[in-house]
């Protein structure tokens, strides 16, 4: 779907365009792309409109002796040098592609992480929210289907400074936390 078709669209259905792209919300051309290359779905849902997503959570974890260790995100650091810190429970939350299995997400989750790696999957219960009003698109609400996993890293794998992911739009850094 073009930008002008998806503006039409949202309009159509009183999302307030007006607001996109202030404050913590995203633009049209975000919304345009997560569509396109399939990280999202839009579609009608009663008298107005749903944003799906699904994604995976990796946990990642490493026992040091008698301590268990967790990887943290902490810090995406943006091109523009905008630094954002999210309270993520678990180390990395991917978006699924569509008609992904969420097993091979997990691991595609992992391998971009650096990890390349096949490790054991601890898959736990797959987790729904929503339909919740969008912080990112404001006039949407959105549904999120999550599928999370637990993964425990061995001697070799284990960086003790922590990991770094480069993305296309930012670098995000890892550290290490105890688990209480």
């Amino acid at each position: 779907m073009d930008v002008n078709a998806l503006a039409k669209k949202l309009c159509e259905h009183g999302v307030p365009l007006e607001q996109w792209g202030k404050g913590g919300a995203k633009t049209l051309d975000d919304l345009a792309i997560e569509l396109l290359i399939g990280k999202s779905e839009l579609v009608k849902n009663g008298a107005g409109l749903l944003r799906l997503v699904r994604t995976v959570t990796v946990t990642v974890r490493f026992i040091d002796g008698k301590r268990v260790l967790q990887l943290k995100e902490d810090r995406q650091v943006f091109k523009n040098s905008k630094e954002v810190q999210r309270e993520l429970q678990a180390s990395i939350v991917e978006k699924l592609k569509p008609g992904e299995d969420p097993v091979i997400a997990a691991e595609r989750a992992l391998y971009n992480f650096g990890i390349k790696e096949r490790l054991p999957l601890i898959v736990e219960r797959k987790k729904v929210q929503g339909p919740t009003p969008s912080q990112l698109y404001p006039g949407i609400k959105t549904r999120s289907e999550t599928h999370p996993f637990e993964v425990y890293l061995s001697r070799p794998l284990f960086n003790p400074d922590g990991y770094v992911e480069k993305q296309d739009d930012c670098t995000v850094y890892f550290v290490w936390s105890e688990v209480k």
